[in-house]
C-alpha cells in the first residue's frame, strides 16, 4: 500500500509538517495492520509492505485477515485523515490509499535473503508477491485491488467485486487482467484477473455497520445482535461468539442470532430475517437460488419478550449475508446485516 495523493503536500507544506503527516499516518497503518495479525515487512517512504499468515495458520484465515485491515484502512484515511487534512491544513486536494493484495500458497513462495552477509534482507519470492505491487500500482484513490488467487482460496462474492475500467478515447474499456499481461513459456497470455473491492459495501456486513457514517446507508437504525456458534441447536447450549466478517466456521455449526427487544419500535411490529448464500457450493448444492432464505416472525408483546433468537446452520464455503429488520407500522425501523464467513 502507498499514499496516493502525497507528493503535492511538499510543495504545499513544509518538510516538518509533510513528516508529521506522513509518519502519523504510518504509525496508525502499523497498529492497524497488526491488530488484524499482520507483519510489516517494509517501509518505503509513505509506502508500506506487510505480510499475513504464521506456520499453522488457516489460510483462509490469514486472507480475511488481510481483507478486513485493507477495508479498515481505506476507510480510516476516508473518514478520518481526510477530514483531518482539511480542518487542521486547509487540505483540499484528493487523498487516498491505493493497495494491493494477493495469496500465495505455501509452496508457492519462497523466503530468502538477498544480499551480501551484512547487507542483506529476508524477503519472500513469489509471482504472487510482485503481483500485489502490480495490483496496488492499478489501484485508483482510496481503492482495494485483489489478484485470482485470493478471490479462489475464500470464494469471495463477486456481488462485492467489480472490473476496473479505463478510458480509451471516448470509450471505457475493461481492464480485467492484470497489466503487463505476462506470458508464459509457450507464448500465451496468463490472463491473472484482478477486482476492485467494494469495501464500503464490504464494510456494511461487518461491526462497522454501528458507525454513523455507515448505517445512514441502510435507510435504517442498526440493530445490535450478538451471534454465537453452538454444536446443537438448542437455547440452553453455550456458544462461542462470532464476529461478523472477522473469522471462519466450519460446516455443520449451528448460529444463534439473539437480538435484545427492550429498544424496539411501539407495537405491533413484524422480524424479518433473510439469508443471502453466495460462491460455487451454494450454486452447486442449492441450484439457482443458492439456499436463499427468509423467516417472518410476528412478535406478541404482550408476553413482554425481552430478547428474540433466531438460528441457522452453516453449510456452504463462502462468504455470506444474514439480515434482519424489524418493521413496524411505518415500515423498516432497524436494520442489521452480518457477514458470515465458512470453510
Amino acid at each position: 500500500m502507498d499514499l496516493e495523493g502525497s507528493t503535492r503536500l511538499g510543495i504545499l507544506y513544509s518538510p516538518e509538517e509533510v513528516f508529521e503527516i506522513k509518519n502519523s499516518f504510518i504509525r496508525s497503518a502499523i497498529e492497524i495492520i497488526k491488530s488484524f495479525n499482520g507483519h510489516v515487512h517494509r517501509i518505503m517512504g509513505d509506502a508500506v509492505m506487510a505480510f499475513f499468515g504464521e506456520p499453522n495458520t488457516n489460510p483462509s484465515v490469514s486472507a480475511i485477515d488481510a481483507i478486513n485491515c485493507a477495508s479498515w484502512l481505506c476507510c480510516f484515511v476516508e473518514h478520518g485523515i481526510r477530514p483531518k487534512l482539511q480542518a487542521t491544513f486547509g487540505y483540499n486536494d484528493p487523498f487516498g490509499l491505493r493497495i494491493g493484495i494477493d495469496y500465495g500458497e505455501k509452496d508457492k513462495v519462497l523466503w530468502g535473503s538477498y544480499g551480501h552477509s551484512g547487507i542483506e534482507e529476508v524477503t519472500a519470492t513469489s509471482f504472487y508477491v510482485d503481483a500485489a505491487a502490480k495490483l496496488q500500482h492499478s489501484a485508483g484513490r482510496n481503492q482495494i485491488m485483489i489478484g485470482e488467487s485470493l478471490q479462489k482460496v475464500i470464494d469471495f462474492p463477486m456481488e462485492l467485486l467489480s472490473i476496473k475500467t479505463i478510458q480509451v478515447g471516448d470509450k471505457e474499456q475493461k481492464e480485467e487482467y492484470l497489466q503487463p499481461n505476462i506470458k508464459d513459456r509457450e507464448d500465451n497470455p496468463i490472463n491473472y484477473k484482478q477486482y476492485i473491492l467494494c469495501w464500503e459495501d464490504y464494510l456494511l456486513y461487518s461491526p462497522m455497520v454501528q458507525e454513523q457514517n455507515f448505517y445512514k446507508k441502510l435507510d435504517a437504525f442498526p440493530l445490535p445482535i450478538s451471534i454465537e456458534m453452538c454444536d446443537e441447536q438448542n437455547n440452553n447450549c453455550p456458544g462461542t461468539p462470532v464476529i461478523p466478517c472477522g473469522s471462519v466456521l466450519s460446516k455443520n455449526k449451528h448460529l444463534r442470532f439473539k437480538v435484545g427487544l427492550r429498544q424496539s419500535p411501539i407495537p405491533p411490529y413484524t422480524i424479518k430475517t433473510f439469508v443471502e448464500n453466495h460462491g460455487k457450493e451454494a450454486f452447486q448444492q442449492a441450484g439457482e437460488t443458492y439456499g436463499n432464505h427468509s423467516c417472518q416472525y410476528p412478535i406478541d408483546t404482550k408476553n413482554k419478550q425481552s430478547n428474540f433468537v433466531h438460528w441457522e446452520t452453516t453449510s456452504y464455503k463462502g462468504l455470506h449475508y444474514f439480515t434482519i429488520e424489524i418493521h413496524a407500522y411505518r415500515g423498516v425501523v432497524y436494520k442489521t446485516r452480518a457477514g458470515i464467513y465458512i470453510e
